[in-house]
């Protein structure tokens, strides 16, 4: 249970990440769509072969509770309350580095993935 709390986690986290990225990415003279912001960003990323990024999960439990219960989760694979505790406070860190650019990669060409959860 609580991997799977992590990975919905994760999921939430590669989101918001995505999302900071693609707004530190892009230049702030042009005058562009947000969509085309972001579209532009992952096309940055996607020539790079490494990936890393810190998301600070600064919620409390109920926030978390009711995250995980908006996405549906099947009966016995809802956030257990420990995790969700756990999870509050926490910080997560993941990296992934690859032999071949982001874009072009995949489940083999990965030469190390990382993920740190340290809580406060």
């Amino acid at each position: 249970m609580i991997i799977n709390a992590i990975r919905k986690t994760l999921t939430a986290t590669a989101v918001v990440g995505a999302v900071l990225a693609g707004s530190a990415a892009c230049g702030t003279a042009e005058q562009l769509s947000a969509g085309r912001k972001l579209d532009r960003a992952f096309e940055k990323l996607g020539k790079e072969k490494t990936l890393s990024f810190e998301v600070d999960l600064d919620t409390d439990v109920a926030s978390l509770k009711a995250l995980d219960a908006a996405s549906d989760p099947a009966p016995g694979e809802e956030i257990p309350d420990k995790a969700a505790e756990v999870l509050s406070g926490a910080k997560i860190t993941v990296t992934v580095q690859s032999k071949k650019p982001l874009e072009e990669s995949g489940e083999k060409d990965l030469v190390g993935t990382t993920m740190r959860v340290s809580t406060s």
